[in-house]
């Protein structure tokens, strides 16, 4: 009879979850995944109660199973080794009571203020449990949350545990007596706060699955006695048990009468299986020299531990025993669930998908389809039989039908497997399951490499008509998107002469493809050859859209193309593939070209204030023929498509110094831009100070005496000569152009001046030297010149200032120039 948990003072559950015949269920693939509740948080709870069925193996010793805020307190729940520990606060408290592996467990968890503090309970499988040790603690967490596994944004978070979750409730008290599998299960047509699991009410991080699941198959505890009648060592029985989803007996069903159940007439293996930290099984063990026993691990060479004794049910004597694990019993027992689901996968279309397993005389069994199919072992072959079609499928003499096996058809031999796995595994060669998280991780986890076989080869499906040399949406009627984020790692240095730049860089490429379909993306990546798939063709030019310049050649250093296995991604489960593939739709991956490129452009520079002033140098990028389909986005979708990039390199540039790079993009062209400014420290003193020097030189000749005019003629005509020679040399070193620069007008100004300086030292001596009397020349002597040439010093006086003033005022407008004032 069920229990029924209603929302009143005296109530104990605050909600219930379930209607129907199926309940929902969400299964976490990877230590990376987990869930967490939308809705506002309930005042007034004690504690979480949930039906947890973890996983037969565990990735990482210690997981978490649940997070919870209780009265501003986060409260975790969680295994090491399959043994819960509560922890609360800087506390965590453990107990030696194990979660048991592929069974539903009721599981309840709380905590509530005491007159001393606080009381952390527990009940696992309707028992209350106490702690076994209480040890400090260092997690610390702020915030509401409600969550399963791995909490959403906290990546420092404990790895969750991989199995499935049913039935939560939320306790208002703590009940007297906890509550039982099948009083988690409870109907009702109206709930105030609905937990159910589904992808409205929870957020999802990483490889979550949410299904439904029948409820008469949560808390079923029936097992069917399974006869292996073959000769078979430890090893091959652990893994035929396994195939069927089943389990070796253990000590205590042992001693609960099964031993009695069993008339054989054979020593038959049995495992009373000890973990040793929660990632792997040990099955056997051997004596060592000092008397004690060394365990033997699963998937262990047997060949190289001779030595290695295994449990075995001796029927001499009806007891347990050890004996070698490379011996052989003719018959072994193996416990396996009556509610085992067998999946058949493959191309099938005349036979069911789905079967159970049935029980017929000595132990033996048979798989029952759930429509018109069956699998029976006829002599030495199983054989596939459909009794609605009239078809039969045969394996070969001696082969387990469990696994990946080739199939005898009418025609032809069909790749078929048959697995126990549910979805969160997938099979090996041989029928025995893993996470479906270790399928294509790169890491070998069978000998026979079932877990990587064809793992690039089943990257992609293609359409039909696939083409490499058409772009996904050319005949789709609609524009697809190409995401791009450049990185510069090298930009070369620009003479001014020249005005040619260089860069260097990976550009990163992401776009989707509507004719693929990705299979098993698990690992974070996945390389393929880029040949194998369109990828985008670059072209360049110098310039931008408003000024458009030459084509240039674009240098492919490296290239690399890949798909990143986004654990978020939705995936279905495709049952006509014999490897048990997931497929994902291109609507939620991106593939990846990274690509290493090489740029040489020149640079369109109007240097007007050279060598001061501000530049930019363009380059353009777009897509060969692709254009029309495919426009440009940023990689960030955050972001706009006008970008600064943050250059780390060297950022002189030799005539120019690097201010920033920017990216700039519409739908066809993607323009990168070089902000550069003038280097005028070199030209200040190569060309500016010496130029200013020569001025001041032949200005200082204002300042001899007015009779020495040879002194003062010959000293501003030197400077200008030289001054002449440095406009002349330095013309030769910089950039050549058809309009003039502030450094051409620097020059020519102070050549100007300079010859202004030549004619007023000219006009001086003539005032002094001569005058004119009723329009003859007539030669003063030197008292008399010192008397009457006033004019002459009153000019002389006047150079000075006006010479002086105007190279001021050209100081002025050159500085007002170089500060970009002007």
């Amino acid at each position: 009879m069920r229990t029924l948990w209603v929302v009143v003072a005296s109530c104990v559950f605050l909600a219930t979850v379930h209607k129907g015949e199926s309940v929902g269920m969400a299964g976490l693939e990877d230590y990376d995944a987990g869930l967490c509740y939308k809705g506002k948080m309930m005042k007034g709870v004690v504690g979480v109660c949930v039906l947890v069925r973890p996983d037969h193996t565990q990735r990482y010793n210690t997981t978490i199973i649940l997070t919870h805020t209780l009265d501003s307190t986060v409260l975790y729940a969680g295994m090491s080794s399959f043994r819960l520990w509560v922890e609360v606060g800087d506390q965590r408290y453990n107990f030696n009571e194990t979660l048991e592996k592929e069974v539903w467990n009721p599981l309840c968890v709380g905590h509530q203020p005491v007159e001393n503090g606080t009381q952390v309970w527990a009940a696992l499988r309707g028992n209350i449990l106490t702690p076994s040790s209480i040890e400090s603690s260092v997690k610390k967490m702020k915030g509401s949350v409600f969550c399963f596994g791995k909490l959403l944004f906290n990546d420092s978070s404990e790895n969750a545990f991989t199995g499935f979750l049913a039935s939560v409730s939320l306790l208002a008290s703590i009940p007297a007596e906890p509550p039982s599998c099948q009083s988690l299960i409870v109907e009702t047509e109206d709930s105030n706060f609905d937990l159910t699991f589904n992808l409205s009410l929870w957020n999802l991080r990483g490889p979550v699955f949410i299904t439904q699941v029948q409820e008469d198959s949560l808390c079923s505890r029936s097992y069917y006695n399974v006869v292996l009648n073959r000769s078979l060592n430890y090893n091959d029985f652990y893994r035929l048990c396994r195939s069927l989803g089943g389990r070796p007996p253990n000590m205590e069903e042992l001693k609960h009468g099964l031993m009695e159940v069993w008339n054989g007439t054979y020593d038959v293996w049995w495992a009373e299986r000890e973990v040793a930290d929660g990632t792997q099984e040990w099955l056997g063990k051997r004596k060592v020299v000092d008397g004690t026993y060394e365990w033997w691990k699963e998937g262990e060479a047997v060949s190289e531990a001779v030595t290695l004794n295994c449990p075995v049910l001796l029927l001499t004597n009806n007891t347990v025993g050890w004996r070698p694990c490379l011996s052989e019993v003719t018959s072994s027992l193996c416990r396996v669930p009556d509610n085992t689901m067998y999946t058949l996968y493959g191309a099938v279309k005349k036979f069911d998908r789905h079967y159970t397993l049935k029980l017929i005389a000595e132990g033996g069994f048979y798989l029952e389809g759930d429509a018109t199919s069956s699998i029976n072992k006829i002599g030495k072959s199983w054989v596939l039989h459909s009794r609605l079609h009239q078809e039969k499928w045969q394996l070969h003499n001696g082969s387990w039908p469990l696994g990946r096996h080739l199939w005898d058809a009418s025609h032809d031999n069909v790749l078929l497997t048959l697995a126990s796995c549910n979805i969160l595994q997938f099979s090996s060669n041989d029928g025995v399951c893993l996470p479906r998280s270790r399928r294509c991780d790169g890491i070998k986890d069978f000998d026979d490499m079932s877990d990587e076989q064809n793992c690039h080869k089943r990257l992609f499906r293609k359409e039909i008509s696939y083409d490499t040399l058409h772009n996904p949406y050319e005949e789709r009627g609609e524009n697809g998107s190409i995401w791009i984020q450049p990185h510069l790692f090298y930009i070369g240095k620009i003479q001014s002469w020249e005005s040619i730049s260089l860069i260097q860089g990976p550009f990163v490429f992401k776009w989707q493809d509507p004719r693929l379909t990705f299979v098993d993306l698990k690992v974070p990546l996945h390389t393929f050859p880029c040949q194998d798939l369109w990828v985008p063709r670059l072209c360049a030019m110098s310039g931008n859209l408003h000024s458009i310049g030459p084509a240039v050649a674009i240098k492919n250093i490296n290239q690399i193309c890949y798909i990143r296995g986004y654990k978020r991604s939705p995936e279905v489960r495709d049952l006509s593939d014999p490897f048990m593939g997931m497929l994902t739709q291109w609507e939620n991956v991106n593939l990846t070209m990274e690509e290493h490129i090489s740029i040489s452009f020149p640079c369109q520079l109007m240097v007007h204030r050279y060598p001061f002033g501000r530049y930019q140098c363009n380059a353009s990028l777009y897509l060969y023929s692709d254009w029309l389909e495919m426009e440009w986005k940023p990689d960030n979708k955050d972001l706009s498509t006008f970008q600064e990039f943050n250059y780390t390199g060297d950022r002189d540039l030799l005539d120019y110094f690097l201010d920033n790079v920017t990216m700039d993009m519409d739908n066809m062209f993607v323009t990168l831009t070089l902000h550069l400014s003038g280097r005028y420290e070199y030209h200040l003193l190569s060309s500016f100070c010496p130029s200013a020097l020569m001025f001041i030189i032949s200005y200082s000749t204002f300042f001899f005496p007015i009779t020495d005019f040879n002194e003062r003629i010959m000293g501003s005509l030197t400077s200008l000569l030289v001054l002449a020679g440095l406009f002349a040399q330095a013309s030769d070193s910089y950039i050549k152009t058809p309009y003039f620069k502030l450094i051409d007008i620097w020059y020519a100004v102070l050549i100007m001046l300079n010859f202004g300086v030549v004619i007023i030292n000219s006009l001086v001596n003539s005032l002094r030297a001569k005058r004119s009397v009723r329009g003859a020349l007539v030669k003063d002597d030197y008292k008399t010149g010192e008397r009457k040439n006033r004019r002459a010093r009153v000019c002389n006086m006047m150079a000075k200032v006006v010479m002086l003033t105007a190279f001021i005022a050209l100081l002025v407008v050159f500085f007002m120039f170089g500060a970009e004032i002007l």
